[in-house]
């Protein structure tokens, strides 16, 4: 199995950057590979024990994969079950809601091999 790691963060409500100042992370199983679309991909959020998250809500290309509730950090899915356009540059974009209402937007490319 691929592992590999990258780190997305933000530092204010509903934007992108690469560090977030709430101490919030990301890392996607395969960053910087190319992965077959039926190969599952592993996105894994890591959450400060100081901030209390409600939803975490998982895109690509700005289609809804899947949504974990409360501290459950952890999704996993399938290229091609979950994505209607395959290309080779996925945009991928995680949405956290914390307790208080605001959000945390990660985000990142997944590269797929259509070769």
């Amino acid at each position: 199995a691929r592992s590999q790691s990258f780190n997305t963060n933000n530092s204010s409500n509903e934007s992108n950057s690469n560090q977030n100042d709430d101490g919030f992370n990301s890392a996607l199983s395969t960053v910087g590979q190319k992965v077959k679309p039926d190969e599952t991909v592993a996105i894994s959020v890591i959450i400060p024990s100081s901030q209390t998250v409600t939803r975490i809500e998982f895109f690509a290309e700005n289609e809804l994969l899947g949504i974990t509730t409360g501290q459950s950090p952890n999704f996993s899915f399938i290229p091609k079950d979950k994505i209607s356009n395959l290309k080779e540059n996925i945009d991928i974009k995680i949405v956290i809601t914390k307790d208080n209402g605001s959000k945390i937007t990660l985000s990142d490319k997944l590269i797929l091999d259509l070769d």
